[in-house]
């Protein structure tokens, strides 16, 4: 498992960030690149605690989603060799360790069988914990994907993803800074007919969990990667 690399951006962390790297250390990769997407500077104190533990990449201001998750998978292009893949995961405790491992090992089990798909965790948008805000940004998402690409995904939003490393230098040049880019890279492997699966994962929602999700302007923004809500020239 330690040629995968877990990648987690990280906005205004609390301690749960410590807890998750910890957890992660030594069961699912030995690799953990964290990206401190320009948070405030009395939450560095998380990052300085982890800088043994994981690598730390630095947005000076607040860049967004996407462009932390792009910018770690251009690190790696440039200093990692060999390596099976990435994990991408939230910072906000949504993301169990049993599930982050169930990804690592499927994107093992398809490389030794030379099945290179990119793995997506699926939550069950169902139950009753899950924010009303959040199930119906999922069906609409997931209508209007089914519609529009003709394929049926169940969780749209997912953070929770497994990137064989063939992809990355494709996946690290799509448009998006924010929550879209995780929209584009949908539309994108949908697109391009790269395989892909759904995995079942724990559907985790508490006071707790923080999100950096923007409401109005964020599903503007992934409304927009659909080319008929796009204003023409």
């Amino acid at each position: 498992m330690n040629r995968l690399i877990v990648i987690i951006p990280s906005y205004n962390p609390n301690k749960e960030l410590i807890e998750i790297v910890e957890m992660l250390n030594d069961k699912v990769s030995k690799q953990i690149i964290i990206i401190n997407d320009g948070s405030k500077p009395e939450n560095s104190i998380y990052f300085e605690n982890l800088s043994k533990k994981a690598t730390i990449l630095v947005n000076n201001i607040n860049k967004g989603k996407g462009y932390s998750l792009k910018k770690a998978m251009n690190w790696i292009l440039k200093n990692k060799e060999n390596i099976l893949g990435v994990i991408t995961v939230d910072a906000d405790g949504q993301h169990s360790p049993k599930d982050i491992n169930k990804i690592a090992k499927r994107l093992k089990e398809n490389s030794d069988n030379n099945q290179e798909k990119i793995i997506l965790g699926a939550r069950n948008f169902k139950q009753k914990n899950v924010p009303l805000k959040n199930k119906i940004g999922n069906i609409i998402n997931s209508y209007i994907m089914q519609k529009s690409k003709k394929i049926k995904i169940k969780d749209t939003q997912t953070g929770l993803r497994g990137i064989p490393a063939k992809y990355l230098n494709e996946l690290s040049q799509l448009e998006g800074d924010r929550y879209e880019y995780e929209q584009n890279m949908l539309l994108y492997i949908i697109d391009k007919k790269i395989p892909f699966e759904e995995i079942d994962i724990e559907t985790i929602y508490n006071k707790e969990n923080r999100t950096n999700y923007k409401t109005i302007q964020d599903t503007y923004k992934i409304l927009k990667t659909y080319k008929f809500f796009r204003k023409p020239l």
